[in-house]
């Protein structure tokens, strides 16, 4: 596929957001490091609405990253959290054969894909800076990569991850008030563009560019299954209307109909209970699987709680957290 090409517009946009990062990794004051990352993520779904509602061709200038790293399933999950975030969608692969390495897969357009590789790297660094310090701490000596630390970082990216999404949700949630309060106070004719078009136009749009179908392909054949889905829906809660009709007029047909109904459904529970009750008489203890066990691990819940002090958003859990140094 052709190769994108950056517009001025997108090489500003893209240096605002590395500059940011940037503040927030390396700036000592606290409080503008805390605030540094929601920034950055403030501004491109600012941008992302923009070139959506001022009518910019989308389908064009997307960008299929590859990028050596996710060895570990918490790096994968935290990048994958990122590119929700910023409209990208993401997967990872691995060479067939023993060895080869992992791969970030990031596909999406060219500023919003460069924005997740710059906060996706910032994040993974956050965590491996305070895996190193928990080690020292708890197991001296000792490589940073033994067990323990590596189930820390688990946690540290499930916690990080899940507040993303959170972020994400309070986001879209936030626009739907203020459209339901356009519609209140009848302010315009119509209703604004607001995130969630831009999230579902986005994924359609990445869909296409993966697929190498024409841009809006995937938007139109969602529109056509909705529409063969509403036209079932219709033609079954007319049948359903066809046949109450029929019960009225027929009730002791109806009524031996019902009779039928309860004596299979007495029979199928009878049948469930006996099925249930041999289950039980051959059950053995089942083994917890490698990730119930990482997560009985207290190593993964220290982490996870540790994971509130990365700064993203102070919206987020209603706490004012540190960010670290």
């Amino acid at each position: 596929m052709v190769e994108a090409v950056l517009t001025p517009e997108q090489e500003g946009i893209i240096a605002k957001v590395e500059k940011l990062f940037a503040l927030a990794k390396n700036n000592p004051n606290e409080n503008e490091a805390e605030s540094a990352a929601a920034k950055a993520m403030d501004l491109l779904a600012a941008y992302n609405l923009d070139m959506a509602s001022v009518g910019k061709p989308q389908g064009s200038n997307r960008k299929d990253t590859k990028l050596k790293g996710g060895l570990y399933t918490w790096q994968r999950n935290v990048w994958n959290a990122v590119a929700e975030l910023n409209f990208c969608k993401y997967w990872f692969i691995r060479g067939p054969a023993k060895g080869q390495a992992y791969e970030h897969r990031i596909l999406g357009r060219v500023e919003n894909v460069a924005s997740t590789c710059v906060m996706a790297d910032y994040l993974q660094g956050a965590i491996e800076r305070l895996a190193v310090e928990y080690g020292k701490e708890n197991y001296p000596g000792q490589s940073r990569f033994i067990k323990s630390l590596i189930i820390y970082r688990e946690g540290l990216a499930g916690r990080i991850s899940e507040r993303l999404r959170e972020l994400r949700r309070e986001r879209l949630n936030e626009e739907r008030r203020k459209q339901e309060e356009a519609r209140t106070r009848h302010s315009h004719g119509g209703f604004a563009l607001v995130l969630a078009d831009v999230i579902q136009t986005e994924d359609d749009l990445n869909n296409d560019y993966l697929m190498g179908w024409e841009p809006g392909t995937t938007a139109k054949n969602r529109a056509e299954s909705e529409a063969r889905r509403a036209k079932a829906m219709e033609q079954y809660y007319a049948e359903v209307e066809k046949q109450q009709k029929y019960w009225d007029e027929h009730p002791e047909e109806f009524a031996r109909h019902k009779a039928e109904q309860q004596r299979q459904y007495e029979k199928w529970e009878k049948e469930n209970a006996r099925k249930a009750e041999r289950r039980k008489t051959a059950v053995t203890e089942k083994k917890p699987s490698r990730a119930e066990q990482r997560m009985n691990d207290p190593n993964y819940w220290r982490g996870y709680q540790k994971g509130n002090e990365v700064g993203l958003d102070r919206q987020i859990d209603n706490t004012e957290t540190k960010r670290i140094k």
